[in-house]
């Protein structure tokens, strides 16, 4: 949790010193891994949106007011790409409850500093409790420390 708060802290540090221009470029994607949204992953994220945000919910479409940076505890893309993709939760006893929308991000951000987007910035992604419908999630592949490269992405995509 202490890392949490501290990428947490760095992240909105980076966006509150970064320049307001609108002549910055956005840094470049890799899109060769999106994850489909089929029709039962629509409709599982649907079914986690009625169950913990609105029970009347008609889309899965978020507004995104924040940018919440994790790592996946997990040491390769291939593997974080393998844990995201399946469309239902496997393993993960400890979140079952929650759902069976699986868990994922909108950005994966690779040892190398890749930045690897894995759904649009406005469909929920199953990546932080409590805030899923308002946040752009961010996974960095590996636990505990950022590589440079990562870092450098990392403020890049804020």
């Amino acid at each position: 949790m202490r890392h949490f708060l501290s990428l947490l802290a760095l992240a909105s540090a980076l966006a509150l010193a970064a320049p307001a221009s609108s002549s910055v470029a956005p840094p470049p994607l890799d899109t060769s891994h999106l994850i489909a949204v089929t029709p039962l992953r629509q409709k599982l994220m649907l079914d986690y949106i009625h169950q913990h945000y609105d029970p009347a919910a008609t889309t899965t479409d978020i507004v995104p007011q924040m940018i919440v940076i994790h790592w996946t505890a997990i040491n390769s893309l291939a593997s974080t790409l393998a844990a995201f993709t399946p469309d239902v939760l496997t393993g993960r006893g400890d979140i079952q409850a929650g759902g069976k929308l699986n868990t994922g991000s909108q950005f994966v951000v690779d040892r190398d500093g890749t930045i690897y987007q894995l759904l649009p910035e406005t469909v929920m992604a199953r990546h932080t409790i409590g805030l899923n419908r308002a946040a752009i999630g961010v996974e960095n592949v590996g636990s505990g420390n950022l590589t440079a490269a990562q870092l450098a992405a990392n403020i890049r995509l804020v």
